[in-house]
């Protein structure tokens, strides 16, 4: 993609949905599942056969996407962030290794972006480890706010709604009132209720 903007078209109405209120937290994981496997798709076909590719998952909401990519991106890198805000800033709990040298892509996974800082924040944490030729930002949803400051530091971004409102560091209307990481919590799933297993490469152990 380059560095763009791609708005992904929303055709069976899934968005539109789980911003309902009062969807229970079960059908709302649903539906962002399956959003999740259209957005993995559309970065997947975005790239080159062959690209060293890294997947960068903030937690708690960019587990809800991890499923998905971790389909599509079977031979690549993963690496998990616990980000929390502290005052105005971001800053970082705890990250999985991550495996340094240069990738073609970095796709950092987050279901929500208000204002870019969470992303920028996930940025610094993997800066001084590896090298990215493209950086690109996958998300449900994002606040105008927060993709034009990611467009301006040179990251794509794709998403279902690229250009929702954001009032003091909230997007409306998020999901259904409750935030990415309210979703997550207590999923009840092995692959969904916990960060996911990896091997000291930072890839998924298959079978």
């Amino acid at each position: 993609m380059r560095a763009g903007v791609v708005e992904l078209p929303d055709s069976e109405g899934l968005y539109a949905a789980i911003t309902v209120a009062d969807v229970p937290k079960a059908l709302l994981r649903k539906r962002i599942g399956r959003l999740g496997r259209g957005l993995a798709r559309a970065v997947r076909d975005a790239g080159r056969p062959g690209e060293r590719v890294l997947c960068v998952v903030v937690l708690r909401g960019g587990a809800l996407l991890y499923p998905a990519f971790a389909d599509e991106f079977g031979d690549a890198a993963f690496c998990m962030l616990g980000l929390r805000r502290v005052g105005g800033d971001v800053v970082t709990e705890y990250r999985t290794e991550i495996p340094g040298g240069a990738y073609d892509r970095v796709v950092y996974l987050d279901c929500v972006a208000a204002t870019g800082r969470t992303i920028f924040a996930a940025r610094r944490a993997i800066a001084p480890i590896c090298h990215a030729a493209e950086e690109v930002v996958a998300v449900v949803c994002a606040a105008t706010t927060a993709t034009r400051a990611l467009r301006a530091a040179e990251l794509g971004v794709i998403g279902f709604s690229l250009d929702e409102a954001e009032t003091s560091g909230v997007v409306a209307p998020d999901f259904g009132r409750l935030d990415a990481g309210e979703v997550f919590a207590d999923g009840g799933d092995g692959r969904m209720g916990q960060p996911p297993a990896m091997d000291a490469a930072g890839r998924r152990p298959h079978g």
